[in-house]
């Protein structure tokens, strides 16, 4: 291979790291300012869902456990681990965790206790807008009972 052929070859490699380089930048870009989604849902919106049903479970098996409900300002704290066996229910991450031990959703809006409901806990977050709409139809509130 002479001298111009390589000259040649190692400018179409140049060629080719830029445009690769480029379609990295323009590829990194296009995710950063993409809403993040999980199955069509904002992700704010999944991690309320996950935050809502875990309370739900946590409810559940704390009564088959003790055989009653955990109740008063208390009860996410008994969830959490704060009761006579020492077992750890519901675990959410530690900047849902509020000091007085309530549990906030992800918009840093208070979890919602609202009673037993036909053997069933229900729970609701108030949404992205702040507005307590009781899980109303085509409000941003995430429940657990539907």
């Amino acid at each position: 291979m002479d001298d111009e052929a390589k000259v040649m070859l190692l400018e179409r490699f140049r060629l080719l790291l830029k445009w690769a380089l480029f379609l990295f930048v323009v590829g990194f870009i296009f995710i950063l300012v993409q809403p993040t989604t999980f199955c069509g849902l904002p992700a704010k919106v999944v991690q309320s869902r996950a935050l809502v049903s875990g309370l739900v479970n946590a409810m559940i098996t704390y009564h088959k456990v003790y055989d009653h409900w955990p109740d008063g300002k208390e009860m996410y704290i008994q969830l959490m681990g704060k009761n006579e066996r020492k077992i750890c229910f519901f675990d959410p991450p530690m900047k849902n965790i509020k000091s007085d031990g309530s549990v906030n959703d992800s918009w840093d809006h208070p979890i919602i206790f609202d009673g037993i409901v036909d053997g069933t806990p229900h729970f609701h977050s108030i949404g992205k807008d702040g507005i307590d709409q009781h899980g109303a139809e085509h409000s941003d509130d995430v429940v657990s009972w539907k």
